[in-house]
């Protein structure tokens, strides 16, 4: 049992792995037993501004559309941010990404403590795997420049679904788990 948490409530931004995006759904739900609500058995209120097919917010109207859609969940003791994906999958390089991703963490870092997570072990049998580790490595660099955390997902024992991009049913519990376990030894520091 883990030890009761001081950081309550959690603003959850993403694309369709936030969402918690089951890829067996014809209708594009959800699992039931997303990630983002499991972190509730933890002690954390996690609100999940996860939205499938999402891409890091670039230009003023999609930051500022961003801005307001995270600022409407305030007060929120942290945010945490996984995206990216859907950039590399769509052709764009992890330096374009990683751009991207310093110019929305400068302007959207609306809470206290800002976590990126970066993207779980996407298998898709092409060079966007290769790109998405270097964007991984990227990120953990702009983290730092820009005062927020990361999560190196890849040592975590997650299985994605069918289609290699969605964490599967059982990766769900996986995945919160050990967010909430990295989250709850942040908390100590």
């Amino acid at each position: 049992m883990m030890e009761e948490c001081s950081v309550k409530r959690i603003i959850c931004y993403g694309a369709s792995n936030t969402f918690g995006y089951d890829p067996r759904s014809p209708l594009g739900r959800a699992y039931p037993g997303r990630w983002t609500s499991l972190l509730g058995e933890y002690g954390f209120d996690a609100v999940n501004l996860g939205l499938p097919g999402r891409k890091i917010p670039a230009g003023r109207t999609y930051l500022d559309a961003a801005y307001r859609s995270i600022s409407s969940q305030l007060p929120a003791d942290m945010l945490l941010v996984m995206l990216g994906a859907n950039d590399i999958l769509a052709g764009a390089s992890p330096e374009e990404s990683a751009a991207l991703m310093e110019e929305f963490l400068r302007e959207c870092s609306l809470c206290d403590i800002t976590v990126v997570i970066g993207e779980p072990g996407i298998r898709t049998g092409r060079d966007d795997e290769k790109r998405l580790e270097e964007y991984g490595i990227l990120l953990k660099d702009i983290c730092s420049r820009c005062g927020a955390y990361y999560i190196d997902t890849s040592a975590w024992n997650i299985s994605m679904g069918a289609d290699g991009i969605h964490l599967d049913e059982a990766s769900q519990k996986v995945f919160a788990y050990e967010l909430a376990s990295f989250l709850l030894k942040l908390q100590e520091e």
